[in-house]
């Protein structure tokens, strides 16, 4: 008695591939409206994790997020984990109304826009600004920026700037060494 195989007609290979298709992408969506974190909400390519009072940005932020809005929290300058600067598909981030006192480490390396107003930031140093070469426009408005919490040359290394936003700051001069193509 041996084995009988049949064979596959043409057609039902094709309907089991486009199955297994479906199925991964399907499972692919899903598995990114999974991995948004329990305190915040994600809507495809925006997660909002704002007015949640928060003091540090949630871990597990989706690769593929685009805008991510973390305003009116309580984040201060030790909520910053160190796998955000990696998530390399967000380009803005909401950060204005939280506690920060100095220009934030580890934001995500991509950003362009870049919400700061309506902080405490007081310092602007130039290895915070360097981790973020594409940044094109900076809201740092409404915060205590004085000319002495500036480091020399924070500006040097955005080559991206277009943008600066800094009125109602501590400011007696203008930062040196802004961006020669800023607005």
């Amino acid at each position: 008695m041996g084995l009988q195989t049949t064979k596959w007609p043409s057609h039902g290979a094709f309907f089991l591939k486009s199955w297994l298709i479906i199925s991964l992408g399907l499972y692919s969506q899903v598995s990114k409206l999974l991995a948004c974190p329990s305190v915040c909400r994600c809507d495809r390519n925006f997660v909002y994790c704002n007015e949640r009072s928060l003091t540090s940005v949630p871990l597990g932020i989706p690769e593929g997020v685009t805008v991510l809005y973390l305003h009116n929290n309580q984040i201060n300058n030790a909520g910053f984990p160190a796998e955000l600067h990696n998530v390399q598909s967000v380009h803005t981030v909401y950060l204005y109304g939280n506690q920060l006192d100095e220009f934030p480490m580890n934001l995500p390396k991509n950003v362009r826009v870049l919400h700061l107003q309506e902080n405490n930031i007081q310092t602007i140093s130039r290895a915070a600004l360097a981790q973020l070469l594409k940044l094109e426009e900076l809201h740092l408005d409404d915060n205590s920026i004085s000319t002495v919490g500036v480091e020399d040359g924070a500006f040097r290394e955005a080559i991206s700037l277009k943008l600066l936003f800094l009125s109602k700051n501590h400011l007696s001069s203008v930062p040196v060494g802004l961006p020669v193509d800023l607005q």
